[in-house]
């Protein structure tokens, strides 16, 4: 148990410390840090199933999975919510969040069960790797969706900046 919670604890820190970031690297392209985010979150959610025992090596994988992949996922969520917010008319702003929103717990939920059916058909561990798989996909979209060539916020809904 206290091997677990400096585990977490690492994770808390290390998102902290990516929200720190999130704002500071927007010269490299709002697209380019979403997308190289994404793939840094699925480096780190590989060093999950790379975890294969409770000993000093498997702590390290699971440290590095907090370290990195907590962190680039804050900086992945923080921009897409800026950017979004962004582009959003402020009138219905309050909708567009909330129905994304919506959309992530419904798609989080779906994909609980999911993991968990695949879990009893394939292993914990092929599963894992899976989720792995399926956030390289969800960047290889993104890398592919005009959202690659966003170089800053635009300042108003109306303005497309390429």
């Amino acid at each position: 148990p206290g091997a677990l919670g400096l585990i977490f604890a690492v994770g808390g820190v290390s998102s902290f410390l990516g929200a720190m970031i999130a704002g500071r690297i927007h010269h490299l392209g709002i697209g380019s840090v979403m997308i190289g985010a994404l793939l840094l979150a699925a480096l780190g959610e590989a060093f999950t199933p790379l975890a294969t025992a409770a000993n000093a090596v498997g702590i390290v994988f699971l440290v590095g999975q907090q370290l990195l992949g907590d962190a680039a996922l804050t900086v992945f969520e923080i921009n897409q919510v800026s950017l979004r917010q962004a582009i959003a008319p402020p009138e219905v702003i309050g909708r567009v969040n909330a129905s994304l929103r919506v959309g992530e717990f419904g798609a989080l939920l779906a994909g609980t069960i999911a993991a968990g059916a695949l879990g009893e058909v394939i292993g914990l561990r092929g599963t894992l790797w899976l989720g792995v798989g399926a956030t390289l996909l969800a960047a290889l979209i993104l890398a592919l969706s005009p959202v690659r060539i966003v170089q800053r916020l635009p300042a108003s809904p109306v303005e497309v900046v390429a």
